[in-house]
């Protein structure tokens, strides 16, 4: 389950749509490791500021800790520090996941954290870039992000700066009509503004 495997233009399954929400128009070949099946189920984006508040901080903690389990997968590029926290808790907790890189797969090195969830069927790597891109730029990044969005069914928002590129991915998506999540603290409150719903967590 290593292994490379292709969802080509031709497939019912392949999500031309959020491809071309999220600027791919060109691309007729997805790339993936892992199990298939996670692309049949719900999906929720996660996103998160390199910044983050510390109370922010604590409060993503809890909530990954909350639902390490369960549905629905969670998609992300799990590149910052709070993204790759709660992709932690996420495994520890068997959690499904599709990680997308803001790069092309060939020659990918897998992390060694990842190849016992790809193979268990609980991890999945996905990627719309080529095997050119072999390094991920903030362009890259911008890209990936806006294409985690697009495929996502629901977004949780855990922080995202002001004017920043994560804002920037809450308002498209919500400009899509999809529910975005976060939690209600002052320095979400752009946020909640412009339409994302309140996050509560359990007692």
């Amino acid at each position: 389950m290593l292994g490379h495997w292709h969802l080509t233009a031709d497939d019912p399954e392949f999500p031309t749509r959020a491809l071309q929400a999220a600027g791919f128009d060109q691309v007729e070949c997805l790339t993936a490791m892992g199990s298939r099946a996670l692309l049949h189920r719900a999906r929720l984006a996660l996103f998160c500021s390199r910044q983050c508040p510390g109370t922010l901080i604590l409060q993503a903690h809890e909530w990954a800790a909350q639902s390490a389990s369960g549905e629905p997968v969670i998609v992300s590029g799990f590149h910052t520090p709070v993204e790759q926290e709660c992709l932690r808790l996420f495994r520890r907790g068997n959690r499904p996941v599709i990680v997308c890189p803001a790069r092309g797969l060939d020659r990918f090195r897998i992390p060694t954290a990842y190849r016992g969830p790809i193979q268990a069927g609980t991890l999945l790597l996905l990627s719309p870039f080529d095997g050119a891109v072999r390094r991920a730029t903030r362009a890259h990044a911008v890209q990936r992000n806006a294409w985690v969005a697009a495929l996502a069914d629901q977004i949780i928002v855990i922080h995202a700066a002001t004017g920043g590129q994560t804002e920037q991915s809450c308002r498209a998506a919500l400009a899509q009509g999809k529910a975005c999540f976060t939690f209600d603290h002052p320095a979400n409150a752009h946020l909640i503004a412009n339409g994302a719903q309140p996050l509560q967590l359990r007692k």
